[in-house]
């Protein structure tokens, strides 16, 4: 993604040591000494869960900490090191190098990143330790990461090339960060400007935070006295303030925060001195992951009969499997309350630091406005600084009416004014969501004196609406996070007593796993033991899986199951066999042979190698005859063929036509004058009063 080669070896190295360093181990691998970094710094944690940031770490542990060595001490040392993440979420967290601390740009330098990215990168190693979760799923202690960065470096073989996070090209939008670096080896960037635009044009406001010198272009450790700002909370390697590359970092203002569709950025870096060009310009376009884009979609009719029907699927290249749902539209009859001793359909989006069906109460005020519990959202920490997003989800797909309202009440707990609650809805599986107008609350420092009604519209949407509420707070924003000793639980805002009117809801689903190459579906096998009576409207949806990632459903297909009796002919046909195929002179799959022909000769509309095949004979008389073998002559089809000399002017005037034994012949008349060359079929639907 950012042009560096994917080679760095990640396994078993000799650690990496100064010969001024305090502690040396006598013997160990870089991988040994981060995972004993890690259960060091994961131990030796006075951690309250009330107070996040008591969490600390450290690239300098005393000597005083249990489970300390040298061995230990090396790998904090030369490590990248990660609290509250493991695993490739610790990766995520260097690469966006959020704040801590009180301070949003603490990591300013962006030297975990730029180790990850360092061109003369050629081994690390990997220590981690898991979260600790008690039985209710209470957060007992964080998870640690060490990422050993540090050593065997190949300086004479680093490729001389701008590195730039986020990368150039296609990039996920979710893993965007506020900190945009462009780094180049040996490159001075202390005269430099950066300038970014849109796609269409527009002038992007940005500040730059920091321009910081790199390792020399000849050697790994033999550094010149040059150091970057101090700050950074990357371990500083052989001298303090050098990270990878020369590198400017800067904080552009003003960027999308839904990304619906791609967006491009422009950056352009001009004023660079030292090694390697003067300026350089690329562009970055972000991408929604959660969007597909082919769309998926099926195929079928509206008017299913009772004894089942052939539905298709659009396909999707990428698709590893498809789930298929049946469901049935119903009317909204609920109100979807908090409380535990009731089943709810919400999905839970929050953080395990806190329940979000909350019992909350401050002296004789209670947070809730009916049984004993409403839905809570907040924030898990106070000292977070980068973009925080709390949200859980109506487990139900909608179908908005004309007038459909979204009704609910909400009363503000304690809340920073930079933090904002709404309602939102989707119309695209939730790959997407729009605020809903007048659902947007800001915070005010002070408790809501009570819960207040909203009722809002959910308009008509082609397809089904999903609504979310969700509590957001800006990156580098406060805001105030959950503490359990204090305010009695009311931080955030509390929600309840949820209902939607004149809508319908999806259902009695059931849901079936299809293999990717299956693109028919029979509705009946769907429905397996669930009975489809006559009169019945029902939804069918499909969903792409992709690796382990289920994506957002398909519109629904609706139809309603009519008597077998109202479909015959050709209309059952395409309806039950092949809802994909065109009308009775349609050529779907263009093999010469219309829908209507296929039809009434028995062979697929849709596969072009499957084409009726015909026998030609003459018999002693010299007249021509084709046959065709046929299992049964088709409902509504008057079967029928054709002659001619010039293949220009047809008659079907003397032609014998019968059905006999499972073949189906046609005997063209005595040779006329001129001759008679050629005989085709030829059918004709039989009308019906």
């Amino acid at each position: 993604m950012t042009g560096l080669p994917a080679n760095i070896d990640f396994s078993e190295k000799p650690v990496f040591s100064l010969s001024d360093d305090s502690l040396i181990p006598a013997s160990g691998t870089t991988r040994s000494e981060a995972a004993r970094a890690a259960v060091m710094a994961h131990v030796n944690q006075p951690f309250d869960l009330s107070s996040p940031s008591s969490f600390t770490l450290t690239h300098e542990p005393p000597t005083t900490w249990p489970c300390f060595s040298s061995s230990a001490w090396n790998g904090a040392r030369y490590s990248n090191l990660s609290g509250f993440s493991w695993g490739c979420d610790a990766i995520d967290d260097y690469m966006d190098e959020p704040g801590y601390g009180g301070d949003a740009l603490a990591n300013r330098e962006v030297g975990h990143r730029r180790w990850i990215l360092f061109s003369a990168a050629k081994e690390m190693a990997v220590g981690d330790v898991p979260p600790i979760l008690a039985s209710d799923g209470q957060l007992i202690r964080p998870a640690v990461n060490a990422l050993y960065v540090i050593g065997g470096f190949t300086p004479e073989e680093r490729p001389i090339d701008f590195v730039s996070w986020p990368n150039p090209g296609y990039t996920p939008a979710p893993i965007l960060t506020g900190l945009w670096s462009l780094s180049y080896p040996g490159a001075n960037f202390n005269t430099a400007s950066v300038t970014m635009e849109d796609g269409d044009g527009n002038a992007i406001p940005l500040t730059i935070i920091s321009r910081n010198v790199g390792f020399p272009l000849a050697s790994g450790t033999n550094l010149s006295g040059e150091t970057g700002e101090e700050g950074s909370g990357a371990t500083g390697g052989p001298v303090k303030g050098i990270y990878g590359d020369s590198t400017l970092v800067w904080t552009p203002s003003v960027l999308p925060v839904e990304y619906s569709s791609d967006k491009t950025f422009q950056v352009s870096v001009t004023g660079i001195t030292g090694q390697g060009p003067t300026s350089h310009t690329y562009e970055v376009t972000a991408i929604n992951p959660n969007i597909l884009s082919e769309p998926l979609s099926l195929i079928g009719s509206g008017e299913v009969p009772s004894v089942g029907a052939t539905v298709y699927n659009s396909g999707l290249t990428i698709a590893d499997s498809y789930e298929v749902e049946l469901s049935q539209p119903g009317e909204v009859d609920w109100t979807e309350g908090a409380e535990l001793n009731e089943a709810t359909t919400t999905i839970d989006f929050t953080s395990t630091a806190y329940d979000y069906r909350s019992s909350a109460q401050y002296f004789f005020s209670q947070f809730w406005r009916s049984g004993t519990h409403a839905f809570r959202l907040a924030f898990p920490s106070q000292g977070v600084f980068d973009e925080q997003i709390e949200s859980f989800e109506l487990g139900r797909s909608i179908i908005p009416q004309p007038g459909a309202q979204l009704t609910y009440y909400a009363r503000l707990g304690l809340m920073a004014d930079t933090t904002t609650f709404k309602a939102q809805r989707s119309v695209d599986g939730g790959a997407t969501w729009l605020d809903l107008p007048g659902s947007i609350l800001a915070g005010t420092f002070n408790f809501g004196s009570s819960f207040q009604k909203y009722t809002l519209p959910l308009p008509e949407a082609e397809g089904l609406t999903l609504v979310r509420f969700l509590l957001s707070k800006p990156e580098a924003a406060s805001n105030y996070g959950v503490n359990t000793s204090g305010f009695g639980g009311t931080t955030g805002v509390f929600i309840d007593d949820i209902s939607v009117s004149n809508a319908k809801v999806l259902m009695s689903s059931t849901i079936s796993s299809l293999d990717k190459d299956d693109q028919e579906l029979n509705i009946n096998e769907l429905a397996g033991d669930i009975d489809l009576p006559l009169g019945q409207e029902y939804s069918l949806r499909i969903r792409p899986l992709i690796g382990s990632s289920s994506f957002a459903w398909s519109q629904p297909l609706d139809f309603v199951v009519v008597d077998d009796d109202l479909l015959t002919g050709f209309q059952k046909w395409t309806t039950v066999d092949f809802p994909e195929a065109g009308g009775f002179l349609a050529d779907s799959d263009g093999d010469g042979a219309s829908e209507g022909l296929e039809y009434a000769l028995g062979t697929h509309p849709l596969l072009a190698y499957d084409i009726p095949v015909t026998s030609v004979n003459r018999d002693t008389a010299g007249r021509v005859s084709i046959q065709i073998p046929l299992d049964h002559l088709k409902a509504g089809i008057d079967y029928d063929a054709e002659w001619s000399s010039d293949l220009v002017s047809w008659a079907s005037d003397g032609v014998e036509v019968t059905y006999s034994d499972g073949v189906l012949s046609a005997l063209a008349p005595a040779s006329p004058p001129g001759g008679l060359n050629f005989l085709r079929w030829r059918v004709l639907v039989i009308p019906t009063n």
